[in-house]
């Protein structure tokens, strides 16, 4: 079964509005909610992985946790990672990488010196061993809209 697409009543898309506001802990929570009851195995995994990104950007940003972040970060990652680049009617993919891109280009003075341990546990699904990926400019985290979740137009 797949996960059905995103509408304005839904939990999903309740809590996509609230990450995409800077609310990770009350989009966690609105997921968690859902998930709780859900019983489609795709749906629990697209969820349990919004979930606990989410936790993460709350670990990261609020907590001061960079370590438990990232560990976070790649456990809802992976299982993003497994789900469909369009579930639940998002732009999953486009999120993922960017999400990826976000927590690799913040400075490590912001991140409390996490900078090592999100490389270490959270290498990208097309990372290939002694290939990097470096991006090029400034090292800033992409633009909020980049990050957000959005639903497939």
């Amino acid at each position: 079964m797949t996960v059905p697409p995103t509408s304005l009543d839904t939990p999903l898309a309740g809590g996509v509005a609230l990450f995409n506001a800077g609310a990770h802990f009350a989009a966690h929570e609105a997921w968690e909610d859902r998930w709780r009851v859900a019983t489609d195995p795709e749906e629990r995994r697209l969820l349990q992985g919004l979930i606990q990104v989410a936790a993460a950007h709350h670990k990261l940003r609020v907590q001061g946790k960079p370590e438990s972040a990232a560990r976070l970060l790649a456990r809802g990652l992976a299982k993003l990672d497994a789900c469909a680049a369009d579930a639940g009617g998002l732009q999953l993919a486009e999120f993922r990488d960017a999400t990826r891109a976000w927590f690799a280009a913040e400075s490590p003075q912001e991140r409390c010196g996490a900078a090592a341990v999100v490389s270490a546990v959270m290498p990208s699904p097309n990372h290939q061993s002694g290939a990097h990926q470096s991006l090029s400019g400034p090292r800033r985290p992409p633009t909020a809209s980049s990050r957000s979740l959005r639903a497939i137009q």
